[in-house]
């Protein structure tokens, strides 16, 4: 249905990527970069995103406030990235 379609596309698919960057196929590579930024919000679909939103919202603030802004959404990036790659790196064609 449309909610597989929505997980399936913007969420991270480590087989879609390496396919994409195996074959050189640039649509499929941008889509594939771009998930990796989406899925760090919905990796886990609506109930997972809302218990996220909502752990980010009780302790997101704290953590801000000692980082400061721009920090706080560069460690925020860099973790999802990293989590990311390390899914890759174990299963790349999952």
């Amino acid at each position: 249905g449309m909610s597989d379609w929505f997980f399936s596309t913007f969420c991270v698919v480590p087989g879609n990527i390496t396919d994409a960057f195996a074959n050189f196929n640039l649509p499929a590579m941008g889509m594939g970069l771009l998930s990796i930024l989406t899925a760090m919000f919905l990796h886990g679909g609506f109930a997972h995103l809302f218990g996220n939103m909502l752990f980010l919202n009780a302790f997101g603030k704290s953590v801000e406030n000692r980082l400061g802004s721009l920090r706080f959404v560069g460690f925020y990036l860099l973790g999802g990235f990293v989590a990311w790659l390390f899914h890759h790196i174990t299963d790349p064609y999952s």
